[in-house]
């Protein structure tokens, strides 16, 4: 564990540990917020990543559905885990060719799943922005904070915790930028206004909210 991390580890220990034990689902809102008022969205949140992967995404998404991208059909993309991978992975190609630089692989991990769920569930591209915006946060606090509150609530498994910082995500991003996530969508907002919000709010978190 670095250094970073292991800093991050200990102060959420002794958040859990202060005062009298909490019910888990009272502790997930109060580590996720100490995780994110530390600015660590911010870093997986660089503004120029991420326009390029929600332009790359909404316009790759669009193509497939509209009669293909980049080789694949969308039926034999929907019948095909491989094939799906494959799509996923040229949208990525796509994405790192007009960035020129380096995504960080939490990003890139919230971007696959994101994708996978959109296109295997056949959602609309608004609620892409949504999953993707509530992977990305998933991920950070289950990177920082799980094994620490692991160590305290001893008798909770992984899977359990992992299950209650996905519902957290979920509420941030459903509360907090889904009015702004269906602004873009109905193009009274701009790429740029949207990506800009987000990581306003990821630097402006607060105890309590996004």
């Amino acid at each position: 564990m670095g250094t970073s991390k292991r800093k991050s580890s200990e102060k959420i220990k002794k958040l859990l540990l202060e005062g009298d034990r909490q019910d888990i689902q009272k502790v997930i809102p109060q580590v996720t917020s100490e995780v994110l008022t530390n600015k660590r969205i911010t870093k997986e949140l660089e503004k120029d990543q991420l326009r390029v992967l929600i332009k790359t995404a909404v316009g790759s998404i669009g193509g497939l559905r509209a009669g293909g991208f980049g080789g694949f059909i969308y039926e034999e993309v929907l019948g095909d885990p491989l094939t799906l991978t494959q799509c996923i992975e040229k949208i990525l190609e796509l994405a790192e060719g007009e960035f020129e630089g380096e995504f960080s692989e939490l990003l890139l991990q919230a971007f696959r799943m994101a994708l996978a769920w959109t296109i295997n569930e056949e959602k609309e591209i608004n609620q892409f922005l949504i999953e993707f915006c509530s992977n990305l946060i998933f991920l950070i606090v289950q990177e920082e904070a799980i094994e620490a509150i692991s160590d305290i609530y001893i008798e909770v498994s992984h899977e359990q915790i992992n299950g209650l910082i996905k519902r957290q995500a979920k509420r941030i991003v459903n509360e907090e930028l889904a009015a702004t996530i269906n602004e873009y969508m109905q193009q009274r907002l701009s790429l740029k206004e949207l990506v800009s919000t987000i990581v306003e709010r990821a630097e402006k978190v607060e105890f309590g909210e996004f």
